[in-house]
């Protein structure tokens, strides 16, 4: 038995986990990025990012706004009891979060390609009544190149375009362990 625990150990090789963590933003937002794979030889890894954006988006759908500031879901009479009365209405506008997951495939020591879905998800600036029901989300396609600009070097110099927002994004990298 411990002759085929003895082979299994010495077929198997060793491995341990990558990962590199960077930043990246189209000047509209910024994301944080994390990369792994199985170990730095492996072609095959996975990368996942979160994007914060600072624009605002509207919608299609009129809100009431009270004499207060407030802004209200509906626009039916009623609205703005206690808030000082509707003032006047508007269209919505909504703050946004993505996330975005997929594969990365390493070409050469240099070169690194990767694809992935990117959700958005967009909450709206509602803050009497229902806000979540105007709430909504939308997906798309996230491309991009990992370039190591000196093969010596650790940093990574990401470049990546979403569909969803039809943005191109720039960044780094570096290995965290």
């Amino acid at each position: 038995m411990n002759k085929y625990i003895l082979l299994f150990a010495m077929l198997t090789p060793m491995s341990s986990f990558a990962f590199d963590l960077g930043a990246s933003s189209s000047g509209n937002d910024i994301s944080i990025d994390f990369w792994t794979g199985i170990n730095e030889s492996q072609k095959i890894g996975f990368y996942s990012r979160t994007v914060i954006d600072f624009d605002s988006y509207e919608g299609d759908d009129y809100v009431s706004v009270c004499g207060d500031g407030e802004i209200s879901s509906s626009t039916e009479s009623g609205t703005c009891s206690g808030h000082s009365g509707v003032s006047s209405t508007k269209l919505a506008e909504f703050s946004r979060i993505a996330l975005i997951l997929g594969p990365t495939y390493k070409l050469s020591e240099t070169i690194d390609i990767y694809g992935g879905i990117i959700f958005g998800f967009y909450s709206s600036d509602v803050s009497i009544g229902d806000s979540a029901s105007l709430d909504y989300s939308k997906y798309g396609v996230d491309i991009g190149l990992r370039l190591k600009p000196i093969e010596s070097s650790d940093i990574k110099i990401t470049l990546s375009y979403e569909t969803e927002q039809n943005r191109t994004s720039v960044g780094f990298s570096y290995p965290i362990f």
